[in-house]
């Protein structure tokens, strides 16, 4: 469960997508998104030490650009896109710290 102080922190709105497929009547698959839910949402710029180079030595390719909290129960998945401010982000890597419900946290990147 969020707490007050916490909610006081979600100080924009994040809009979240889902790419969905299906099947067009000549059989090809076609992809679009899927609108999932508008949540209260933080979105800040990520800040990471090193250099590209070295987390690409490491096989990380995908570097997220900022970083986004949202309360617990939102329903946010790896691949979604989600726009804030009208800017949209891919996400990348989704978790609750601790385990214990009371945010969750997501690394996302510019589209």
């Amino acid at each position: 469960m969020t707490s007050a102080i916490f909610n006081t922190l979600l100080n924009t709105s994040a809009v979240i997508y889902r790419h969905t497929r299906s099947r067009t009547d000549t059989g090809e698959f076609t992809s679009s998104l899927t609108l999932i839910t508008s949540t209260p949402a933080r979105l800040d710029t990520f800040r990471y030490s090193g250099s590209p180079n070295v987390y690409a030595e490491q096989g990380i390719v995908d570097l997220p650009s900022h970083k986004l909290w949202l309360e617990p129960g939102v329903d946010l998945r790896q691949g979604d896109t989600v726009e804030v401010a009208g800017i949209s982000y891919e996400v990348l890597e989704v978790w609750e710290p601790g385990g214990v419900r009371h945010h969750k946290e997501a690394w996302v990147k510019n589209v």
